[in-house]
């Protein structure tokens, strides 16, 4: 059973590559640079908050 997610309200991507590309394409628009990061829910979604370095996401 997949717990339930903090941030229910986040979009949400099945891989850091697809979440990755998203974020690529909204750096250029909106000035913001995103991370992407895997949550307890199973998904991965997107952050301003920290660096990428912070959020290390486990090899499939």
């Amino acid at each position: 059973m997949t717990p339930d997610c903090p941030t229910p309200g986040k979009h949400r991507y099945a891989t850091r590559e697809a979440a990755a590309l998203v974020a690529e394409r909204t750096q250029v628009p909106f000035g913001r640079v995103l991370n992407p990061y895997a949550c307890r829910c199973g998904w991965v979604h997107l952050t301003k908050l920290a660096p990428a370095e912070r959020y290390t996401l486990p090899a499939a």
